[in-house]
């Protein structure tokens, strides 16, 4: 019974494997294509793009580079692959231009908060939209949420 019964298995094993097989190498590529993400440019301009938060952070710290122009990299990219990738749903690229502007001003001010309470200071991010943040869609990804927006 038992032998008879992991032959099952085997042949559904098989089965599965066969028809997936088909799927996606036959019949996958005649869905709709999406465009290939362009690779990150080797220029100095955006090379903070290549670099660590932490190593971005040094860099805005020691005035390597404003924060506004890092901030107006990532626009830059995410602007450049967003078609292709759909990652980013909602932008606060004007509010995000602002807050950078505002940590430029504090560094050159020298009122900035020490390293240990702001040790990312100026270096831009991306939330998830699960998360709340406020005039923003949160979804958690349910169809049903769709019309909800963060308070």
């Amino acid at each position: 019974m038992m032998k008879f019964f992991f032959r099952c298995v085997g042949l559904a094993r098989q089965l599965t494997s066969f028809f997936s097989t088909f799927f996606f190498h036959f019949l996958w590529p005649f869905k709709e294509r999406r465009r290939a993400v362009k690779p990150i440019a080797g220029d100095d301009v955006d090379q903070e793009l290549r670099m660590s938060a932490t190593a971005v952070a040094g860099r805005i710290r020691r005035g390597e580079v404003k924060a506004v122009d890092v901030v107006n990299s990532y626009i830059r990219r995410i602007q450049a692959v967003n078609g292709s990738l759909n990652a980013m749903v909602f932008d606060f690229f004007n509010d995000a231009i602002a807050e950078a502007r505002k940590v430029d001003a504090l560094l050159e001010s020298g009122t900035a908060p020490p390293i240990e309470k702001a040790p990312l200071l100026g270096v831009p991010f991306t939330v998830k939209e699960s998360f709340a943040v406020q005039g923003a869609p949160q979804t958690s990804g349910l169809v049903r949420r769709r019309n909800v927006v963060a308070e």
